[in-house]
């Protein structure tokens, strides 16, 4: 436990593989969109700015870190259209209690269905 604690430390410090440059992964970071909740940074540490760019540095922070997902989904706004990218709904229960019954919710599977059909149906609701 305590190797995989320091070599999460050194991958968030290196901001990246350590192996591969930042600019073979990311070329260039680019800023979020405002629409985009982050669940790797506490909302207070949104104005940082290693939060405000999507690059290599944010990519790992969110491989390496806990999952803030009850927190990101506070800020979701509650007409928003979710689009789940789980398997079979598996999260739809939690997101229609948390965001509410506005939202529109939007999932790729659905057990014993065509996954296609489900799909494409979804992208004409």
């Amino acid at each position: 436990m305590a190797q995989t604690r320091v070599t999460q430390r050194r991958l968030i410090e290196a901001g990246g593989h350590p192996c591969i440059p930042d600019t073979w992964v990311i070329p260039k970071a680019k800023p979020r969109s405002s629409l985009w909740i982050s669940s790797c940074y506490p909302k207070q540490e949104w104005d940082d700015p290693s939060a405000k760019l999507a690059g290599s540095s944010y990519f790992v922070k969110n491989f390496v870190s806990p999952v803030l997902f009850y927190e990101a989904l506070l800020h979701v706004p509650k007409d928003a259209i979710v689009i789940e990218i789980a398997p079979h709904h598996l999260l739809q229960a939690i997101l229609k209690r948390v965001i509410g019954p506005d939202a529109e919710y939007v999932g790729l599977m659905k057990r014993n269905v065509d996954n296609t059909v489900h799909f494409l149906s979804n992208l004409g609701r």
